[in-house]
């Protein structure tokens, strides 16, 4: 593992290397981690602050961008794609997201906020076809239509 030191006479910093922790370490973070996370004062709390930084829409960018650029590479979509093949593989992780599901498809706004973006989504797809079909000139529309057997022929 990598830490930062800092040389205060010169304001240089330098990475230095530290020991693995011990299987005890591990296992005392892990149950703070444990700790922390089960409070739903913190977990609201640190919900806000995402909601808060995500709302930014030069946060929001930043991610998108690494998204983007970590989805087109191959090996590391492979690695993903392999993860998620075999976390859906198995039982009990489907039943998990299978019983959230279900909890939140309980809620109306769940279901009305779901019903809304799908509801944009279609708009932008159609606002795209709109477009392309009235830039389109009179002789590809005409081959469209015939191709799809909208016009009789």
């Amino acid at each position: 593992m990598l830490r930062v030191k800092h040389n205060a006479a010169t304001g240089e910093k330098a990475m230095a290397r530290r020991k693995p922790h011990s299987p005890e370490t591990i296992e005392r973070l892990r149950a703070a981690a444990n700790k922390h996370w089960a409070d739903p004062k913190a977990r609201a709390q640190q919900s806000e602050i995402t909601a808060r930084r995500m709302a930014r829409p030069d946060v929001r960018q930043r991610i998108a961008e690494r998204t983007r650029t970590a989805l087109a590479d191959p090996n590391r979509r492979a690695r993903q794609l392999a993860g998620l093949r075999s976390a859906m593989a198995k039982p009990e992780t489907r039943a998990r997201i299978s019983a959230a599901t279900k909890i939140a498809m309980a809620s109306e706004d769940v279901r009305q906020r779901i019903r809304d973006g799908m509801a944009r989504a279609r708009a932008a797809t159609l606002q795209t076809l709109r477009d392309s079909w009235r830039s389109a000139d009179r002789r590809t529309r005409e081959t469209f239509l015939t191709e799809v057997g909208a016009l009789g022929q």
